[in-house]
């Protein structure tokens, strides 16, 4: 019988070669032990470092060998990962269940894999998942795909909530590309689930290399030069990432080695080199494929086949992009039977260059894909023809943007160069509809656009050859108006001749009119002699005049300093008038400045003592809280809160401080039972509360599908629960008669619950408004119920006749909304950290406020005046700003480590109530500048919501350990409610022992 090649090239292991698999023991062990710890590993690692391998070809087989029971479902995300879910769990349960109705359970609830395994599970059976290339979900993750995007989230919560509970046994295994790990801060509650059950490819070390490479020959006896493993080992060297590559030239060395059919001999270095080496085996071996296409047509198609089915990402890394043959066909415009003609060289037995095996007969749905990215890093024609692509998918994206742009008078025809790139693309690449599909729908907008800017090109050339012609023209005409000129020059000049005559004549009359004025100037003389006699008796008349002024000065000057006399005796008495109040002001002022230095010791002995009584109530808050480490008497810990809050109180401390905040809390708490509190109605993570107008109630939704209404008044708490609905209730809103209660759920749609009295409907009225995507928040305010989905619109529900009134349009998905009490300022925050607002009294367009690169604006509200908001990002931020200017926050409650959830203005203060998914809830008190928060850390796990009652005396929150919990706001309630509790002070010895001898006792 002849030898069968060991080594199975480029393509990963099958589970029927697991008795080829070596190397990778220890790793399997470690994967089982975190499988059977957290339900969820996921096996992430480089391209190439043998992801689908160890699970295929390793862990499978051992699971079944080892341990029975197990039921394997395997899939790979694609397009849509649910459709390939309920493939792979009709498969499992060998037809048990449809696809159809597999799909229709999966797609409505997220618990649908449990309700569909539930009833199969044999006892002591367990299901395990494997979730092969789960970068798959990003892979799709394009512009226009929005819903897309909603299946995917759905199936990510799929998977986290069918390995999150313990009724059914589900296992779930996810392969990973480490590039795309940080992708999966996306989804909520993933990237601890990856964190926990991770597992990530270790290198293997020479000797495990060792095993790979002469495993596999031992089963058959083959020898191996030793020379030659070490080479391979040197070869491989730090790249992990090489190992496809190494089983690949592994392979193609066993053929050369097979092929000189001398099997006593070792397959040495010379047969590794006749294969091109680590470096060129796997180009050499590509384009001996590629050269047995007899005709320029089939590789033409080659080309194309290799172009759909693989794709360059946004960070240059090479993914892959599995697609059927009758895509492929319709992309390059051949039949079916062309493609899978030209398919099969690249799928021979010994290639598998494209996937599935050549064992596998292909026809029109067959899914072509590439064994392995490595194929793209290595055969040099591939790597151009991802560049060449890409580049044309990024040049034809930029046609589209600039054609919606122009549809929207926004943009212009392209010129010259970019209109001559467009033409020539489209002349060389011949791309048509069906391709343009794998990256928009915009092809004959594109097209037109293209036309339309060359049609212009066109008419600017056309209207350049009339402004030469008329250019020419012109020339033409100023020639004949030259000539005109000369001509009229000439006639001009005989003109001139005959005025210089005339000039003549008149110099002539000029000479007789200057005799004339000569005679006149003679006369005028005479006269000047007769002023001048007159002039002589003028100047003595003002001698006598001038003696006269000066008897008058010299009188006046005497006068003058009779008067400086008297002024300087006056001078005298006054200097010595003001030399006594100056004495007099000295020493007022010596005694201003001794009573200011007096004020000032004082002042300083005052401050020094407040800063010495509120360090020491800080000191007693501290002790307060931990009062059980220092004596048995619990009254002590709540004598210790009221101590330190008067004192606080009594010095000017920060009414709000968080020490002498928490102390009251810690002892408050310790004197109520948990049923006073707290409640657990809900049987599933809790994710929204709020309080009834006009009532002592609240109300809460969650995952069970329930509503629950609870009076805070009574202890213990009471409280009213509907029958459960088999969807999840995301929010809830009440109007302002507390008579109705509303709560959206996970068909888009709104569930309406009547309250009347003490009574609750049981089954609420369903109401479709038309969302295309999930509603992530809203808001009731008078008659309008204002909801923000996915599908990036915010509708207005005109809540009497439950009918549509108007609907905005964002451009961008929707994920938190607040309006304000007058419900003439609405706010939408949104998934790309955008801000809008508008009037939803009116139609308009929504008006950009504010954008952050913080992450997702998650919970958004407004302050009672409608002048501040408060947001809450998916990255654990959160601040005010104001609306009139939002270039800078006013306050940035920073602190939360993970995603914030929920954001609350208190109704009469300056308090602000935060909630995030690092399980604490912080109370703000955003007057301060820097405000140090009140902590609340009861929830065990993800806190969902907050919200605080009409009065702002209590806060509640919900979360994901299914419970509703009440605090107290206001700290000086709690001063009073304890001060009842303790019929005492403390005495002198616990002062002197938690205060200490030094201060006086108060």
């Amino acid at each position: 019988m002849a030898l069968q090649n060991p080594f199975p090239g480029l393509r990963p292991f099958s589970s029927d070669e697991s008795h080829l698999f070596f190397g990778r023991e220890r790793h399997l062990d470690e994967i089982l032990r975190k499988l059977d710890v957290y339900h969820f590993v996921s096996i992430v690692g480089t391209s190439g470092s043998g992801k689908s391998s160890i699970i295929r070809a390793g862990l499978l087989p051992r699971m079944k060998h080892e341990e029975s029971g197990w039921q394997i479902a395997v899939m790979r995300p694609g397009e849509n990962p649910l459709h390939s879910l309920a493939e792979a769990i009709s498969l499992v349960t060998d037809g048990a269940s449809g696809f159809d109705e597999n799909l229709q359970v999966l797609q409505r609830n997220p618990l649908g894999l449990v309700q569909l395994m539930r009833p199969l599970m044999r006892d002591g059976a367990k299901l395990l998942l494997l979730v092969d290339q789960f970068e798959e979900i990003f892979r799709y993750d394009t512009a226009d795909s929005e819903e897309n995007d909603s299946i995917r989230a759905h199936f990510v919560e799929t998977l986290l909530r069918s390995v999150g509970q313990r009724d059914v046994p589900i296992h779930v295994i996810l392969t990973l590309r480490s590039d795309f790990l940080g992708d999966c801060e996306r989804y909520i509650g993933l990237p601890e689930a990856i964190n926990d059950g991770q597992f990530l490819i270790p290198r293997m070390r020479r000797d495990e290399l060792t095993k790979c490479i002469t495993g596999p020959l031992g089963l058959s006896g083959t020898k191996i030069d030793p020379r030659l493993v070490q080479h391979l080992l040197d070869e491989i060297g730090n790249e992990h990432d090489r190992l496809p590559v190494l089983q690949h030239v592994l392979m193609r060395t066993w053929e050369v080695w097979r092929e000189k059919n001398n099997p006593n001999d070792p397959i040495g270095i010379a047969d590794y080199e006749a294969t091109g080496g680590m470096d060129n085996a796997l180009s050499i071996h590509a384009e001996e494929a590629y050269n047995e296409l007899d005709t320029e047509k089939k590789k033409y198609i080659a080309e194309i086949l290799f172009r759909t089915i693989t794709l360059k990402g946004g960070d240059n890394r090479g993914i892959r992009r599995p697609t059927p043959v009758n895509e492929v066909a319709s992309i390059v415009g051949v039949s079916e039977a062309q493609i899978i003609e030209v398919a099969d060289i690249f799928r021979k037995q010994g290639r598998g260059f494209i996937m599935p095996p050549e064992v596998v007969p292909l026809n029109s749905n067959s899914i072509l894909d590439i064994s392995h990215e490595s194929l793209m890093r290595v055969w040099r024609k591939l790597s151009d023809w991802v560049n060449e692509e890409a580049e044309s998918a990024e040049l034809y994206q930029r046609i589209t943007n600039n054609a919606l742009l122009y549809e929207q008078d926004k943009a212009g025809l392209w010129r010259d160069p970019d209109l001559q790139i467009a033409l020539d693309w489209r002349e060389k690449q011949h791309q048509n509809e069906n391709w343009a599909k794998q990256y928009n729908e915009q092809y004959d907008l594109a097209q037109t656009f293209i036309d339309a800017s060359y049609r212009e090109k066109q008419y600017a050339i056309a209207e350049l050859k009339r402004k030469r012609r008329i250019q020419q023209t012109a020339v033409i005409v100023f020639l004949l108006a030259l000539s005109a000129l000369s001509l009229w020059a000439f006639t001009e000049r005989n003109t001139s001749r005959r005025y210089a005559q005339t000039a003549l004549l008149e110099k002539q009359e000029s000479e007789r009119q200057k005799k004339l004025a000569e005679e006149q100037k003679r006369l005028a003389e005479l006269n000047l002699d007769k002023a001048q006699a007159e002039e002589q008796k003028a100047q003595m008349q003002q001698k006598e005049t001038e003696k006269q002024r000066n008897y008058a000065l010299q009188s006046a000057e005497e006068a003058k300093r009779a008067r400086e006399l008297a002024e300087m005796a006056e001078s005298e008495a006054r200097k010595a008038r003001d030399a006594a109040v100056a004495d007099r002001s000295k020493a007022d002022r010596q005694r201003v400045i001794s009573d200011s230095l007096r004020m000032e010791a004082e002042k300083s002995e005052k401050k020094a003592t407040k800063l010495q009584m509120l360090s020491l109530a800080q000191n007693l808050a501290i002790k307060s809280k931990l009062a059980q480490d220092y004596t048995f008497d619990q009254s002590v810990k709540g004598l210790l809160a009221l101590k330190a809050y008067d004192l606080n109180k009594k010095y000017g401390g920060d009414h709000m401080d968080a020490e002498i905040f928490a102390a009251l809390f810690s002892a408050y708490r310790l004197s109520q039972n948990k049923s006073d509190y707290m409640h657990r109605m809900h049987s599933d993570v809790v994710k929204s509360v709020e309080y009834i107008p006009g009532t002592m109630e609240f109300a809460s939704v969650g995952n069970d599908g329930t509503l629950v209404l609870t009076n805070q008044t009574t202890t213990p708490l009471t409280s009213r629960k509907s029958t459960a609905i088999p969807l999840f209730l995301d929010n809830v809103n009440s109007n302002a008669a507390g008579t109705m209660v509303v709560a959206n759920c996970e068909n888009h749609h709104l569930q309406l619950f009547q309250i009347t009295g003490n009574s609750l409907t049981q089954a609420p009225r369903e109401i479709d408004i038309k969302h295309k995507g999930e509603i992530m928040d809203m808001v009731w305010n008078d008659d309008a119920l204002y909801t923000a989905s996915l599908d990036s619109t915010v509708k207005v529900v005109d809540m009497k006749n439950y009918a549509v009134k108007r609907t905005y349009h964002f451009g961008t998905r929707l994920l938190s909304l607040a309006v304000s009490d007058d419900g003439k300022l609405l706010l939408a925050g949104c998934e790309n950290g955008n801000i809008y607002k508008l009037d939803p009294g009116k139609e308009g367009k929504p008006e950009l406020i504010f954008k952050t690169d913080k992450g997702r604006i998650k919970a958004l509200a407004l302050n009672k005046q409608a002048t501040e908001f408060a947001i809450g990002t998916g990255n654990g931020y959160s601040a005010v700003y104001s609306i009139s200017n939002t270039d800078k926050p006013l306050s940035v409650l920073s602190g939360h480590k993970a995603g914030i959830e929920g954001i609350a203005f208190h109704p009469k203060s300056n308090l602000i109530a935060t909630s995030s998914l690092d399980g604490v809830v912080r109370l703000w008190n955003v007057a301060e500048l820097n405000p140090s928060p009140v902590e609340f850390r009861e929830h065990d796990g993800w806190v969902m919501d907050v919200a605080f009652d009409s009065e702002g005396d209590k806060l509640i929150s919900c979360g994901k350990d299914k419970t509703v919990r009440i605090y107290p706001v206001s700290i000086d309630l709690m001063a009073s409610a304890l001060r009842k509790q303790n019929n005492r002070s403390l005495t002198p010895e616990e002062w002197t022992k938690f205060a200490g001898e030094d201060v006086p006792f108060e």
